[in-house]
């Protein structure tokens, strides 16, 4: 059975580091990428080659393009996309704590994403994340 796939969009390198360690503790394959634009990329390439993410994961304040951006982008290349049956691919928002400052952002974005998580991100959250995105089952 083919492991499910994760993108993770994130410039801090800890950051990068501990959320691949808790996504792969609960079996996902993680890909990382340090800004939007590689995070359009990789998606374009995931749709291209027929293997798509289970769920995205984009950190809203990045270098070259932003979360907010790249989501928007990857909502509009699904948009566009031949195959309208299949349902858009979950993408959970992250910011610091000091980014719940910038609330009319995440509000404005709300239908555009399945869940904003506020960083440090904890293996209690994601597994909530989980359980909420029917990725994994309740234990």
């Amino acid at each position: 059975m083919t492991k499910k796939r994760i993108l993770i969009a994130d410039d801090d390198p800890i950051s990068r580091r501990v959320n691949k360690d808790i996504f792969s503790s609960f079996g996902f394959d993680v890909d990382l990428v340090v800004n939007g634009r590689e995070a359009i990329e990789r998606f374009k390439t995931s749709i291209q080659e027929n293997v798509p993410y289970a769920l995205i994961c984009l950190d809203m304040v990045m270098p070259f393009f932003d979360g907010t951006y790249a989501l928007n982008e990857i909502r509009h290349i699904e948009a566009n996309a031949n195959d309208t049956d299949k349902a858009p691919i979950p993408i959970a928002m992250m910011t610091s704590k000091e980014g719940k400052r910038n609330r009319s952002s995440i509000l404005s974005k709300r239908s555009l994403c399945h869940a904003y998580l506020f960083k440090p991100l904890s293996i209690d959250v994601i597994d909530e994340l989980l359980i909420k995105l029917k990725l994994q089952e309740q234990t």
